[in-house]
């Protein structure tokens, strides 16, 4: 580290990049991988939580997407239900939000359903094929935010074609960069895992049922839950959290600023990974505390390992920014597109 040359806070110069940029690169990033991921009503809320806790918002969409895979499946085996997309699935698992899903009026009442409550009125064919959501009524139905998803795209490739040139030519990120990284990630997972699901709901489909609304198929049959199971969530939020924790734990050689923020940034990124698999151990016990799953008991856990996670995190992000009073001088290095390119008029 002796031969490595430092540099302080650099304003932004004429050809080139100063601390400001980078600051400017990262949030832009972060914020436009945040944002555009979310697709339902409450996205305010899942913002701010996903900035403390990248890894929630894949590990929900993941879960989401499972679950439309099984209600996909499961009724695209009626008869005449073989072309029930992904999408249509997505929009009958949303349970999160009055505007979500579809609506059943039968004798002129109406009510908002459940998925295993739809999957059985199509198992006893009170819902027909014919007077279910069709992928046009659903995307008339839906919000569409091209402009925020299409800055993404551009502003995702631009940041990673920056992290790959440094990368390649063993030129430093900074550790703000190091972080974002990891937001990309997961914002990408997420979109990835959302692309067939609907953006925001601006009103819910009207289905028409026939005879009585109720739950008349066998309980067998019809899906306890559409989510992961124990076993299979608690290996999905661990593997999340490794993700994030493997992208820290990467920077663990990096020439910081101080001996304490190296300790501060390697101390946070290794407690992490324990804290990711002690939430989900908690939340399961909790909910054995007593016969009555008293649910307050289960918030209680989930908010206090959510909390714990989101503090080391915030202690990763505060070295981010203490290191940029001295940082590595080629990280305000530009890329040379033009090596990459070659002088084709030449």
């Amino acid at each position: 580290m002796s031969d490595i040359k430092f540099q302080g806070w650099t304003p932004i110069p004429n050809t080139g990049r100063g601390t400001a940029s980078i600051i400017w690169s990262c949030a832009a990033t972060i914020f436009l991988t945040t944002w555009a991921a979310h697709h339902p009503m409450p996205r305010l809320a899942r913002f701010v939580r996903s900035i403390m806790l990248p890894e929630y918002q894949t590990f929900h969409a993941i879960d989401l997407l499972i679950g439309s895979l099984k209600l996909r499946n499961i009724i695209r085996v009626r008869p005449g239900w073989r072309d029930w997309k992904l999408c249509q699935a997505f929009h009958s698992t949303y349970t999160y939000d009055d505007f979500a899903g579809p609506k059943i009026v039968a004798h002129k009442q109406y009510c908002k359903v459940s998925p295993s409550t739809f999957v059985d009125l199509v198992k006893t064919s009170k819902i027909l094929r014919s007077d279910a959501p069709s992928l046009d009524d659903i995307y008339n139905r839906t919000g569409s935010d091209r402009l925020a998803k299409t800055l993404t795209v551009f502003q995702v490739l631009w940041f990673l074609a920056n992290v790959a040139w440094r990368l390649a030519t063993k030129r430093h990120l900074s550790l703000l960069e190091v972080l974002t990284i990891a937001y990309v990630v997961c914002g990408l997972s997420v979109y990835v895992a959302l692309f067939s699901c609907p953006q925001v709901v601006k009103e819910p489909s009207i289905v028409a049922a026939s005879g009585t609304l109720g739950t008349t198929s066998m309980a067998s049959t019809l899906p306890t839950s559409l989510e992961l199971d124990g076993q299979n969530s608690h290996m999905l939020w661990v593997m999340m959290g490794s993700v994030c924790a493997s992208v820290y734990l990467a920077a663990w050689n990096y020439p910081f600023n101080s001996p304490m923020a190296r300790w501060l940034w390697r101390g946070s990124s290794m407690a992490m990974l324990p804290l990711t698999v002690l939430q989900r151990r908690i939340e399961q016990q909790a909910t054995r505390i007593d016969n009555k799953y008293l649910p307050w008991k289960t918030w209680v856990a989930w908010e206090f390992v959510l909390f714990s996670l989101a503090v080391p995190r915030l202690i990763l992000i505060g070295v981010g920014f203490w290191a940029l009073e001295r940082m590595p001088s080629d990280v305000y290095d530009n890329p040379q597109w033009e090596s990459y390119i070659g002088h084709f008029w030449s």
